[in-house]
């Protein structure tokens, strides 16, 4: 009888060794993976922080694909039952009430897996199909607004006023090209010639600037200017960004001419390669060094949408005053080098900002217009070619810069005290 306890307690004793060796096992298969998936981790990490700069996983999926609508919360939870410590044999060798688990975190999901003896159903809480649960893409179509470039010289580009962007877009759907449609803007102080996609004055002679209907921009290399792209090619990006969002699948390269190219790394995203300083700064220096030296080719920033820029406020269509101002001598007026043209929009915002905070309620309710303020420039028409022509013959060669501008500003005053040229 003795014996055959002996052979009972052997038997279980050995039982219970098999089944904590097998746990063991388990325990170090399960640290294997998960070291695994850590090391894994870890270099995904190291490679995201080198080639794109993203610190983790979580702000590189942010930044590629930013959230949207989605059609609901869906989370995949696998869950077993815990330890049933009563079913385990009591012996020394068996540690009592401890429960093992080891979490595997991903992107997406969150497996918790606990330690456990016996044999039991998994159960799974939700069985959606994997379609439903990922991200809906629905494509917005971009938002067209018009532009005009504020110098002739150089590339600076500011758009227009709500109201007149509109009076442009409705005169370009109609797309009248036998015709050139010309539409009054700002205040009707300048006109834009449609066809010509050109921006005139109407009250003083001044270089004609060019308008644009914009969508697509590119940043300039210190980020404080937009320079719209050509609208062929503003309409080539938006088809190819319309494609990559419906198929998901970025990493697109769209040719936009001249060895340049524009990659669609994310929705948010957008790459120009090769992009020339030429087209950043309109100057003939720049144009000479583009043209000697090729490392003058760099990478910007894309910008979909006019979401960033500041759209003017409408002016009030009625006036009540006009105000017309008289420069002094010299062709510029301030000590920012700014002509005439320039310096009565500052009087006619001032004008308009006083206007509305004296008079509030008869603004909103347009009892009252606005002050028109308009330059008067006689510089222009004093100093003609055969008069600069003249000077130039009498100017000592020494001292260029100042006897420029002697001749520019100081002689303005014997010109004005001048029988023949006072008038």
């Amino acid at each position: 009888m003795a014996s055959d306890k002996n052979t009972v307690n052997q038997f279980q004793e050995s039982s219970t060794l098999s089944l904590l060796q097998q746990n063991i096992s388990e325990v170090n298969l399960e640290e294997s993976q998960s070291q695994c998936l850590r090391t894994a981790g870890e270099k995904l990490k190291q490679h995201l922080n080198s080639s794109c700069g993203f610190s983790n996983l979580d702000e590189y999926n942010s930044h590629i694909v930013p959230p949207r609508r989605t059609l609901e919360n869906i989370q995949h939870t696998i869950s077993t039952p815990l330890i049933d410590n009563s079913e385990l044999p009591s012996t020394s060798n068996v540690v009592n009430n401890q429960n093992y688990s080891i979490v595997t975190e991903t992107s997406n999901m969150v497996i918790n897996k606990p330690f456990k003896t016996t044999s039991a159903p998994v159960n799974i809480s939700s069985s959606q199909s994997q379609s439903e649960d990922l991200l809906l893409y629905i494509y917005e179509p971009i938002k067209w607004h018009w532009f005009y470039c504020k110098y002739a010289d150089k590339n600076k580009w500011v758009p227009f006023s709500q109201k007149d962007s509109d009076a442009i877009e409705q005169a370009f759907i109609l797309n009248d090209q036998c015709n050139e449609s010309v539409i009054a803007t700002d205040g009707s102080r300048f006109d834009v010639y449609l066809n010509q996609r050109i921006r005139k004055p109407v009250y003083w002679s001044d270089n004609t600037t060019n308008v644009r209907r914009c969508s697509w921009f590119l940043r300039n290399s210190n980020g404080s200017n937009f320079i719209p792209y050509d609208e062929v090619i503003a309409t080539l990006l938006e088809e190819e960004y319309k494609a990559a969002w419906e198929s998901n699948e970025w990493g697109r390269r769209v040719p936009v001419g001249n060895y340049e190219e524009v990659v669609f790394h994310s929705p948010t995203a957008i790459i120009h390669n090769g992009v020339s300083i030429t087209l950043l700064n309109n100057s003939e220096e720049t144009q000479m060094d583009q043209a000697a030296n090729i490392s003058s080719l760099k990478q910007c920033i894309v910008k979909r949408g006019f979401e960033e820029f500041v759209i003017p406020s409408d002016e009030p269509s009625k006036v009540d005053h006009l105000l017309f101002i008289v420069h002094g001598i010299g062709s510029y007026c301030d000590l920012k080098m700014r002509p005439i043209y320039e310096v009565v929009d500052d009087f006619r915002s001032l004008a308009l900002q006083l206007t509305q905070s004296h008079f509030k309620t008869s603004c909103q309710s347009e009892k009252i217009g606005r002050i028109e303020v308009l330059p008067v420039s006689w510089h222009l028409a004093l100093h003609s070619e055969d008069i600069d022509c003249k000077l130039k013959r009498i100017t000592l060669p020494s001292i260029p810069r100042l006897r420029n501008f002697s001749n520019d500003t100081i002689l303005d005053v014997l010109f004005y005290t001048s029988p023949t040229f006072c008038q």
